[in-house]
Formats: C-alpha cells, sequence, structure tokens
C-alpha cells in the first residue's frame, strides 16, 4: 500500500456540523486501506471525499517534492523560532512568520 500522505488530499467540510466520530474519520480510512487506490491508475494527490475519489488533483507545485523540502524547511524554523520566544516576545514570533513566509513565496516562484 502507498503511504497516504504522498497519495491523497482529503476533502474536509470545514463549515459544516462536524460528523461522528466513526464518519468523520471513515474517508480517512478508506484512504488508508482501500486496495483500489493502490491502482497505477489512479493520480497521486487524488482528492477523497466522502469513502471515494472526488475528482480533479492536486497542481503540478503541489507535487514538487523541491518546493515541499523548502516549505517543510521554512516551517521547521519558524517552530524552532517560534519555540525560542514563547517566553514572551510576540514580535519575534510574527517577524519569524513573516520570513517563514516570504521564503516559502520566493521558493514557489523559483519553482514557477
Amino acid at each position: 500500500m502507498a503511504s497516504l500522505g504522498a497519495r491523497l488530499h482529503l476533502s474536509c467540510p470545514c463549515c459544516c456540523v462536524p460528523p461522528h466520530h466513526a464518519q468523520g474519520a471513515a474517508t480517512s480510512v478508506f484512504a488508508a486501506t482501500a486496495p483500489e487506490l493502490d491502482d497505477p491508475a489512479v493520480e497521486r494527490g487524488a482528492y477523497l471525499a466522502d469513502c471515494g475519489l472526488a475528482g480533479g488533483s492536486c497542481t503540478a507545485r503541489g507535487r514538487d517534492a523541491g518546493l515541499a523540502r523548502k516549505l517543510w524547511e521554512a516551517t521547521e524554523k519558524l517552530l524552532l523560532e517560534l519555540e525560542g520566544t514563547q517566553k514572551g516576545a510576540g514580535e519575534a514570533t510574527a517577524e519569524a512568520a513573516t520570513e517563514a513566509t516570504a521564503e516559502a513565496t520566493a521558493a514557489e516562484a523559483a519553482a514557477a
């Protein structure tokens, strides 16, 4: 079975009343266990909803491993800085967030 995170984006109706836990987990469980999703014809990055394929897919940038790595690194840097500023300085946190966002935006522009 392929890794869930590597192949799917789950659809979440955030504006709706949350479903019962089992009902809410059903699509995630389907994504992790459905043998039909291992079929090479199912595009990586496919969207799922209501225990099935929802249609559509993420863009090429959404599947770009280099861009994903840069975003991961920028997020990791932000979290480390945030952890260091938990003792008080909200300004440092906002500055780190702005810097991480700028780095991710620059990485995305370079990848395009």
